[in-house]
């Protein structure tokens, strides 16, 4: 139970002190899988992970287009 806790507090300060770019790459990236991709005529064929996944061990499929839709 205190795992989730911990999680929660954890994910909050990480939004609250996110930098305005960062921010604003999530919006973008929201608008495009959204509104010009949306889920209704495509499926998104991959997705890469945020900065925070990468922080503890580096996925090499960042490396790849932040998104592949068909």
């Amino acid at each position: 139970m205190f795992d989730r806790l911990f999680d929660g507090i954890d994910a909050f300060f990480r939004k609250v002190f996110q930098s305005k770019t960062h921010r604003m790459g999530q919006h973008f990236e929201e608008f495009v899988s959204g509104f010009l991709f949306p889920k209704k005529y495509y499926e998104i064929l991959h997705q890469t992970p945020d900065s925070f996944a990468n922080e503890e061990r580096y996925i090499k499929s960042s490396d790849q287009p932040d998104y592949k839709f068909r």
